[in-house]
């Protein structure tokens, strides 16, 4: 288990005092995860699009929410995850929604879902297909807002290549790192699954293992019309 208290801080600039949230009315939404490519910069751009009336909104997933301060959603599968931010509290004074796997230990104000292990897709409002980390089960909960697209940003599912640091704003001392060949295998099904429902999955991040041959690479700059 990862020892969020040992975390570095990161530098953000707290501007904005409210999250934005616009229902995604067969618009997008962006999955930030906390990969070492996701920067404040790609943030804004989600965030700036949504101001000037895009049908964008974005999920925040594990400590990306640091950075991507504006995100609607905030998602860790780890209900532990969320009592154990020492550093800032997800939860303090957030208006928007938060999700978890599961109903123990939930904190107040996180709505804890059922998850499946072995399914592709779920396509029931309760439950997520895990995909076995984060971020696949985000794409999933994305799916259920009822977007045309799912956009991925942040998902590097490798470490950097100059600092060998898994997350944005470094990893914690003793930190477990993924598995990502396990994990980076199942996104094809996922982009197919989702392609049969009539929703585009593509990877917005600036640097990813994924393959696009498995989901599409498109730059963000494109997907919101910039």
């Amino acid at each position: 288990m990862t020892d969020s208290s040992a975390r570095p801080a990161l530098t953000v600039i707290r501007h904005v005092v409210r999250p934005l949230w616009h229902p995604s009315d067969e618009g997008v939404v962006v999955c930030i995860a906390p990969g070492p490519s996701l920067t404040y910069t790609d943030c804004r751009l989600v965030e700036n699009a949504a101001l000037r009336g895009v049908p964008v909104s974005s999920i925040a997933i594990n400590d990306a929410y640091r950075v991507a301060m504006t995100a609607g959603t905030r998602y860790s599968p780890d209900a532990t995850w969320w009592a154990g931010q020492s550093w800032i509290s997800p939860t303090r004074g957030f208006p928007g929604h938060m999700y978890t796997l599961g109903n123990v230990d939930v904190p107040a104000g996180v709505l804890g879902l059922g998850y499946s292990s072995t399914s592709v897709l779920s396509d029931d409002p309760d439950v997520l297909a895990t995909g076995g980390h984060g971020g696949y089960s985000a794409a999933n909960l994305a799916f259920l807002q009822g977007p045309m697209t799912i956009a991925l940003l942040g998902y590097d599912m490798a470490p950097d290549p100059a600092s060998g640091q898994h997350h944005v704003g470094g990893d914690a001392p003793g930190q477990k790192h993924a598995r990502y060949e396990k994990w980076l295998g199942r996104y094809k099904a996922l982009h197919d699954a989702l392609a049969d429902r009539g929703v585009q999955l593509v990877n917005c991040s600036r640097r990813s293992a994924i393959s696009p041959d498995d989901v599409p690479a498109l730059a963000l700059e494109k997907l919101l019309g910039l």
